[in-house]
């Protein structure tokens, strides 16, 4: 672990080396817009790292370049990282009030349609969801939703299905959450995401544990198994090896059953 975590130090040093020669670069040709990409791009760099405020001292340079450029695209992808910021420091109001920013930025220019309005959508009914305000959270995610089938974007798409279905799940609709990983599962594989048809198989998983219907459940679960350990994902890789367990458990002990664990 600590020469993986030396290595992975050792690629952050190299990259922020490498932005500031480009940004060294691009300063003598006075090229402030791939400036504010460069800086944007050191964010990304802490934002890795879990530092969530020195990635938002990046984000506002950037978000003040792309202003002055009046680059509203720009403007709006940053608005959307910043509130990603603020939200998993859990300053939610400030979080509400960047993304609902970065809304209204891209609603003023009319460019409602496209992946980046949607992004923000989704991200205000996460927030909504953190704050367990459903019924505001499924209006974003189903307003994310539109806008990703219009754009035939597949991505897009399934990711919002998945959130409505951990709502409903959540809320204690377990059968039609599952109507709606199901769809998702069929997005993922259609594109070939092993990452998204194993978080699919999983959330398929989890909800038969809710619905008592173990076998399914194990079944799926153990589906998801070999793709997470192809994608080297152990972090969830141990939460299905628990849910197989509690599957396991809750057929042994059906008049006691075991609690799910879910993947975040």
């Amino acid at each position: 672990r600590d020469v993986e975590r030396s290595r992975g130090l050792g690629d952050v040093y190299k990259r922020q080396i490498m932005y500031n020669k480009a940004t060294t670069i691009q300063t003598e040709l006075k090229n402030w817009k791939e400036i504010g990409k460069i800086t944007f791009n050191k964010g990304l760099i802490y934002f890795g790292q879990s530092d969530y405020e020195k990635a938002n001292q990046y984000n506002n340079k950037a978000y003040n370049i792309f202003e002055k450029e009046r680059d509203s695209a720009l403007m709006g992808a940053v608005l959307n990282s910043i509130g990603i910021n603020q939200m998993y420091r859990s300053l939610y109001t400030q979080a509400l009030d960047t993304y609902l920013k970065a809304a209204e930025l891209y609603e003023t220019r009319h460019k409602t349609n496209n992946q980046g309005y949607a992004g923000v959508l989704t991200n205000i009914g996460l927030l909504y969801n953190r704050l367990e305000n459903t019924d505001l959270a499924l209006k974003y995610y189903n307003r994310s939703l539109k806008i990703c089938r219009k754009l035939n974007y597949d991505l897009g798409t399934a990711n919002a299905l998945t959130n409505i279905g951990n709502l409903y799940d959540i809320t204690g609709e377990s059968q039609k959450a599952l109507e709606y990983y199901f769809e998702a599962l069929n997005l993922m594989t259609l594109i070939d995401n092993n990452n998204g048809i194993a978080s699919a198989l999983t959330n398929i998983g989890i909800t038969h544990i809710n619905l008592k219907n173990y076998d399914k459940a194990i079944d799926k679960l153990k589906n998801s198994i070999k793709l997470y350990e192809k994608l080297n994902n152990t972090y969830n890789l141990s939460i299905v090896h628990q849910n197989i367990g509690v599957a396991y458990l809750s057929l042994i002990h059906i008049s006691e059953p075991t609690r799910p664990l879910y993947i975040s």
